[in-house]
């Protein structure tokens, strides 16, 4: 049963990471409504490609990351794969997180409603790679090991 206390924090961790992004979303958007962030004296001509090159090499990253967190070898003992799952899980969740609060302050800074929409991806990314109980049991464990 301790396993699936090491699940539920591991989604709890997810959850909140969430609805945090969420509220920051929400909270982002509605100070560029009020306009109350001063345009700083700073030449944003490179930041399109820079963010670009972040959430480029951060999607391409965390797909490497997930590929590697589906395919752990069936043959570990369990508290191996669950350690590498979490640990995989975790590291996702991270870098996700990191690309999308780029995003959102390129778009508080700029008003590019492209860095917003981007954003709205990354999050959408982060809900497709969201650890789960069912792909663990799915593509890692086998038939005697499953979780209920």
């Amino acid at each position: 049963m301790i396993y699936l206390s090491n699940f539920k924090k591991l989604e709890l961790l997810f959850n909140i990471n969430l609805y945090t992004q969420i509220a920051a979303a929400v909270i982002f958007y509605l100070i560029d409504l009020l306009n109350r962030v001063p345009l700083l004296l700073i030449d944003f001509t490179f930041l399109p490609i820079i963010i670009l090159l972040i959430v480029t090499t951060g999607v391409i990253i965390s797909k490497y990351i997930y590929a590697l967190r589906s395919k752990i070898n069936e043959d570990f003992p369990f508290d191996k794969k669950l350690s590498m799952y979490i640990s995989y899980s975790v590291q996702i969740i991270i870098l996700l997180d990191v690309i999308f609060v780029f995003n959102l302050i390129s778009f508080l800074f700029t008003g590019g409603i492209i860095y917003f929409a981007v954003a709205a991806l990354i999050l959408l990314l982060s809900v497709i790679y969201r650890p789960s109980r069912y792909r663990f049991n799915k593509d890692i464990l086998k038939e005697e090991e499953k979780l209920p």
